[in-house]
């Protein structure tokens, strides 16, 4: 807003000339339209706070008409507004599922987040929003409770929008000597087996 006024100043004898128009009526239109675009901005903003926060960018052109480029801006506006809603997906603390361990006294270790994770998800399209579990498998015992062992990745559709930390539930302790031969005989069949499968 001040940009544009700035220009406007700077350029009001010749945009005066061009219009056929004098300095105070140019004057008058610039003092309008702060007047105006300050108290959108006000409303706008309450409006944000109350609704939640969108940013919509949008470039135009090839517009035969007036009309045709304020239809288009429409749909483009109610699209970005209202074609999203924020979800959310998990509460804090939640248990979202488990890692494989090795070495340890149990095999699995719960997964949880610390803090709730919502997404920007499209209205009616449930389907769009996927979560995947990453992690460094099998994890090594012996893992503490709190400690940060992957990340939870929220995808819609084909973009990534947004990863949270996966932090494990509970604490698995070491497992005996027998547990921990038995688990290195499984993970270097399984880990080949995985090897080879990602080669093929």
């Amino acid at each position: 807003m001040t940009l544009d006024s700035s220009v406007m100043n700077v350029s009001m004898a010749t945009v005066a000339q061009d219009l056929g128009t004098t300095i105070t009526g140019i004057q008058t239109a610039i003092t309008l339209y702060t007047l105006v675009m300050a108290s959108l901005m006000i409303t706008g903003g309450k409006i944000g706070a109350i609704a939640g926060r969108r940013r919509v960018f949008g470039t135009f052109g090839g517009f035969e008409s007036e009309a045709e480029r304020l239809a288009e801006t429409h749909k483009l506006l109610k699209w970005g507004l209202e074609g999203f809603h924020t979800k959310q997906l998990l509460a804090a603390d939640e248990v979202v599922g488990e890692a494989s361990v090795y070495g340890g006294k149990t095999d699995s270790l719960p997964l949880r987040v610390q803090e709730k994770v919502s997404v920007l998800a499209p209205v009616g399209h449930p389907e769009a929003v996927q979560a995947r579990i990453v992690y460094e498998r099998p994890l090594p015992a012996p893992i503490q409770k709190g400690d940060q062992v992957g990340e939870l990745q929220i995808w819609v559709g084909d973009t990534l929008s947004k990863r949270a930390d996966l932090h494990a539930a509970e604490t698995v302790e070491s497992g005996t000597l027998r547990q921990r031969a038995f688990g290195a005989v499984a993970e270097l069949l399984v880990g080949w087996l995985r090897q080879f499968s990602w080669a093929g």
